[in-house]
C-alpha cells in the first residue's frame, strides 16, 4: 500500500508514514527508479508496527 493508504489505516499523515519508514520503525520497499523515494508498506509490515504499539494496561 502507499504511505498514504498506510497513514489512513494508522490515523496518520503520509508524510508521517515516510518519517517512521527512514526511522526504521515501519518496514517499506522503495519502488522509484529515480532519486526520489517512492514507497511501499506491506500488510503485514503495518500489523507489525502496531502490534509493536499495543499498550497493555495494568489493573490495580
Amino acid at each position: 500500500m502507499t504511505t498514504g493508504q498506510a497513514g489512513a489505516r494508522i490515523g496518520a499523515t503520509s508524510n508521517y508514514v515516510r518519517e517512521l519508514i527512514r526511522a526504521g520503525r515501519i518496514e517499506a520497499i522503495d519502488i522509484s527508479t529515480g532519486t526520489r523515494p517512492s514507497y511501499r508498506v506491506s500488510e503485514e509490515s503495518l500489523a507489525k508496527f502496531l502490534r509493536e504499539r499495543i499498550v497493555v494496561r495494568e489493573v490495580a
